[in-house]
């Protein structure tokens, strides 16, 4: 049976992001066992999600994985408002192999 690097170049993973208490942000996600973030800062949390989901999937499936967050069409990034935007939200995440 093949490695799924080798059946697959892309994967969507689906991040479910959740505002803290304390105003901070934490993220995880049911595709991928062992992401969890969670930190004080949600910008923080956010700029954590790409490399550790590529840690982690490059560790899982034994290759370089880049992972990347999906826009939706017509989405602009704006670092000081992606907190607001992240908060409560799932956001779609792609991740291929280099």
């Amino acid at each position: 049976m093949a490695a799924p690097h080798e059946r697959l170049r892309f994967a969507k993973i689906v991040v479910t992001f959740e505002a803290r208490k304390d105003g901070g942000l934490r993220a995880y996600s049911s595709d991928v066992p062992g992401l969890v973030l969670s930190h004080r800062d949600p910008l923080a949390v956010i700029r954590d999600v790409r490399p550790a989901l590529s840690r982690i999937l490059s560790a899982m499936w034994g290759v370089e994985v880049q992972a990347d967050v999906l826009p939706h069409v017509g989405e602009a990034f704006d670092p000081a408002s992606l907190a607001k935007d992240f908060a409560g939200k799932a956001r779609d995440y792609v991740a291929h192999v280099s």
